[in-house]
């Protein structure tokens, strides 16, 4: 988890930065950087609020709904750089 969550900061960081610096990736990394820049604060905010038994045993649907918002929010990411981003 803290490599995954390391891995997008450091993609919020460095990657789109330099990649708006070339003209043909600048708006994909713009437009990926304003949807997608919150990823790794929203995983860490995920994180904190079940990181343990009781709290995911508290709430299991909410828990399983917000398992699957934040997964789907991940594929998306890495979907969308592996077909748009990366092939630059």
């Amino acid at each position: 988890v803290t490599k995954l969550i390391e891995e997008f900061k450091d993609q919020d960081r460095y990657l789109y930065p330099n990649l708006k610096a070339k003209n043909e990736a600048k708006n994909i990394a713009e437009k990926f950087e304003n949807e997608m820049g919150n990823l790794a604060k929203e995983f860490l905010n995920y994180k904190e609020k079940y990181n343990t038994y009781i709290k995911i045993t508290e709430s299991p649907i909410n828990f399983k709904n917000e398992t699957t918002k934040i997964m789907k929010a991940l594929e998306d990411r890495m979907s969308r750089e592996e077909k748009d981003l990366y092939t630059i």
